[in-house]
């Protein structure tokens, strides 16, 4: 119950926070199994420091970001960066693969990340046949819906 409560919690702190949904639009095509709009409700820092919780209710966007770096500006900011898992699939050796990485870079300030101020871009990587080819790399940028 504990657990319901808090997952309740962190859901509402960011709708509160910043009031609705905000989409970001891919800027180019993208590959099937990228969302071409990556869409949220709100982003708060987990309560280890090191990872991101993402309120996505179309579920466009990972639910969990890994804080890749950061740095302070002062007491009360910090920029980051952070990465998220969108698709990995290996289909074994000499197979298919594919993977899309979602990179999200802002900044923390005063303990609050605002959603309308996010750097998106996925990084994907395909291969026909992983022992005999050489991967197909795209960084996709998306930007604001207005």
């Amino acid at each position: 119950m504990k657990l319901l409560s808090a997952i309740a919690l962190m859901s509402l702190l960011p709708m509160a926070a910043f009031g609705g949904t905000t989409c970001y639009k891919a800027t180019s095509n993208v590959p099937d199994k990228v969302p071409a709009t990556l869409c949220l409700e709100g982003i708060v820092e987990s309560n280890t420091g090191r990872d991101l919780v993402v309120v996505s209710l179309n579920k466009s966007f990972p639910a969990d970001l890994m804080i890749t770096e950061f740095s302070r500006h002062n007491e009360d900011r910090i920029n980051f960066s952070a990465k998220g898992v969108i698709a990995n699939i290996n289909e074994g050796t000499c197979g298919y693969s594919f993977s899309a990485n979602v990179i999200v870079k802002s900044e923390i300030a005063y303990g609050l990340i605002n959603p309308k101020v996010l750097k998106i871009t996925v990084e994907t990587s395909e291969e026909t046949d992983n022992c005999h080819s050489y991967p197909q790399e795209e960084v996709i940028t998306y930007e604001l819906v207005k």
